[in-house]
């Protein structure tokens, strides 16, 4: 509970910085960067340009990292998650389980953030260097119970998202 309190406090005030331009704004890209943390990205500058150089990834004006909650089929706090159930959490706010792409661990769907948006006349785009089916970027439009159900049944249902 305590982590899902500090996730929605640093998405508070990361929305709140961002208000004044958001009358303003047309576009909100979210960049994930799929099992990358702090380490890979100091790897990566330290390899690339040193380590007193910057990465295209230091200029970006907003940036911020998140620990998400992991939870077991009887409720009780897990400590390792997987890219499932972390994108359900950024997508949804939610908690749930490895492997739950946007539903809970009662099985029921979590409304994601893209919902939300097509629902108030947003359009909505994924990019996806994996296949859109995968558990990151399906956890933005898709509800299955396990990551392993990539049919387009299971991605579309009988929602038409186009």
């Amino acid at each position: 509970m305590h982590k899902l309190l500090c996730l929605i406090m640093a998405l508070t005030s990361a929305l709140s910085v961002c208000a004044e331009t958001a009358a303003n704004s047309r576009n909100l890209i979210l960049i994930i960067g799929d099992g990358l943390d702090d380490q890979h990205v100091t790897m990566g500058r330290n390899y690339l340009v040193g380590m007193s150089g910057k990465l295209t990834l230091d200029a970006m004006p907003y940036r911020a990292s998140v620990q998400v909650e992991t939870i077991s089929e009887q409720g009780q706090p897990l400590y390792v998650a997987d890219s499932a159930n972390t994108a359900t959490s950024l997508a949804t706010g939610g908690i749930t389980q490895i492997g739950r792409i946007a539903t809970d661990i009662e099985d029921n769907d979590l409304t994601t953030i893209a919902e939300r948006l097509l629902d108030n006349g947003f359009r909505v785009g994924l990019v996806t260097t994996s296949s859109l089916t995968d558990a990151t970027p399906a956890s933005f439009l898709a509800h299955v119970s396990s990551r392993s159900c990539e049919g387009p049944e299971e991605v579309l249902g009988s929602t038409y998202y186009g």
